[in-house]
């Protein structure tokens, strides 16, 4: 091999890994941004009950009810309904009398600016004759404040106005109707937790204030807990225990309703 060709291959020898590197292709280390979990969610349970009671005691009642929410983005809307019908035969008698006769459902629409931060509206209708009322319509806006907001826990607060119109059962001989509708204009404040314990059991429960602002010594009170434990699948079982408490109660009635209920709750959707 001449000198000159010698010299050619030795110096493209040397320069091939310099070529090689200055062509190898950089490592790109952007960092993709990734998508924020999304808020979307949809729920529908269907829940019934019973108790049938013979021999020396004479009843049955049945309840039941349904729970519906969906939420898109940051808006959420929910619908619950909840019914009781109760019969009994009373001591000393024979044929069964009615004793527990009620209906409530509530919708509600929730708009949230933030993860803590909420306005709400909602509207309520409870028929209850043996509270006195043949109807009850609500009508709510609000702000909400959550100061825990974690898939399995939540603490919460409400505070807003409230619009409550009855129309109560008429009472006297004869009935009195220039007294069987009021209207009450109060400030409403809620303060709720759930709690998810472990993956079978929840618990929730709910505390509601109601301040008459025309009359102050009219006040009310509802507080509502709920147990909810994962039989199997999609079936639960459900403890609901509901105290409503009203300082001005329809005249000749009590102050203070309770309601205890045993469920079994489907998750439809």
């Amino acid at each position: 091999m001449r000198p000159s060709s010698a010299a050619f291959v030795t110096a493209l020898t040397l320069a091939t890994p310099s070529l090689a590197l200055a062509n190898e292709p950089s490592q790109n280390t952007e960092r993709v941004a990734e998508a924020a979990p999304s808020t979307d969610a949809q729920n529908w349970t269907a829940s019934a009950g019973a108790v049938i009671n013979t021999g020396n005691t004479r009843s049955y009642s049945f309840n039941g009810g349904t729970n519906f929410s969906i939420s898109r983005g940051s808006n959420g809307f929910s619908f619950e309904s909840v019914g009781n019908f109760g019969r009994a035969v009373p001591a000393g008698g024979n044929a069964f009398e009615t004793n527990a006769r009620n209906l409530q459902s509530k919708a509600r629409l929730d708009h949230f600016f933030s993860p803590r931060h909420a306005a709400f509206l909602s509207a309520a209708h409870r028929w209850d004759t043996f509270a006195g009322l043949d109807t009850r319509l609500q009508a709510q806006i609000g702000y909400q404040y959550n100061f825990i907001r974690e898939a399995n826990h939540r603490l919460w607060t409400e505070l807003g106005y409230d619009f409550t119109f009855d129309n109560v059962v008429q009472s006297g001989d004869p009935p009195t109707p220039a007294d069987d509708t009021l209207n009450y204009h109060s400030v409403r404040g809620f303060l709720g937790w759930e709690n998810r314990l472990n993956e079978h059991v929840t618990y929730k429960t709910g505390l509601e204030a109601l301040f008459n602002v025309q009359q102050t010594e009219d006040w009310r009170l509802n507080w509502e807990n709920t147990i909810n434990a994962t039989l199997t699948g999609r079936l639960q079982l459900e403890l609901k225990f509901n105290v409503l408490f009203d300082h001005e109660p329809v005249p000749g009635k009590r102050p203070t309703d309770t309601r205890t209920t045993v469920n079994l709750v489907l998750d439809m959707w």
